[in-house]
């Protein structure tokens, strides 16, 4: 098996955790992305990305002749406890007063981001980070209390896009699982939410070589 192809030996996913934003950077220059430094979010709840793709069918000689479905974006629902005021007012250009309010202004500086994160496995966490995320103002539920208390999350609705980061290379996400086998695995993944990683030494994997049968010794031979 290739290096390529044994990175992640986990056998089941679950949760969502080591949720972090970081903001494009005002020196980020088209086709030389930057960003600033990755800002924990306490209070993951849910993130469902989902790829939006579209079918396309030619068709000739009275049938469907070719197909194929487009790709790149996702939409996703990001759950949390809350979203904290200070992330809002980064990513929707709100401001404070004087007394520690924020007022939701119109106009205001808009910024993309980075969404980073980690989904939990049965031999090690993948990290993940997509790239360009732009995101809406995230929804406001209150209800009576009845007893209990019942928490109700807030919810975001966001869209990651494909980002140009020169040379023809153009990608969504990034994910790594931990695996000490690889060298320089452990590191990246260990600082992943230290700043977001961009892959540089990028290759297809290799297919596994089938394997020549071998003849059966015959009784007797010498």
């Amino acid at each position: 098996m290739s290096e390529a192809r044994k990175a992640d030996t986990n056998k089941v996913r679950w949760g969502l955790s080591n949720l972090y934003y970081a903001l494009f950077s005002k020196t980020s220059l088209p086709d030389a992305p930057a960003w600033d430094k990755p800002v924990k979010v306490p209070g993951a709840v849910g993130f469902s990305p989902e790829a939006q793709s579209e079918e396309y069918t030619f068709y000739a000689d009275n049938m469907a002749y070719f197909s194929t479905y487009s790709s790149g974006s996702y939409a996703a629902e990001l759950d949390m406890a809350i979203f904290p005021d200070d992330m809002l007012a980064d990513i929707f250009g709100w401001l404070f007063d004087a007394i520690g309010g924020m007022i939701e202004r119109q106009g205001g500086e808009k910024r993309d981001f980075a969404v980073m994160g980690q989904f939990e496995g049965d031999k090690s966490g993948r990290r993940w980070v997509y790239y360009n995320t732009t995101a809406g103002i995230p929804s406001e539920t209150g209800a009576t209390t009845e007893g209990t208390v019942n928490i109700q999350p807030q919810k975001m609705k966001i869209t990651m896009n494909p980002l140009s980061f020169g040379n023809d290379k153009v990608a969504t996400r990034y994910s790594l699982v931990k695996n000490a086998d690889i060298e320089g695995n452990a590191e990246v993944y260990d600082n992943f939410f230290n700043a977001v990683y961009i892959p540089t030494d990028l290759r297809a994997p290799s297919p596994t070589e089938p394997t020549e049968p071998t003849e059966p010794e015959q009784e007797g031979a010498a």
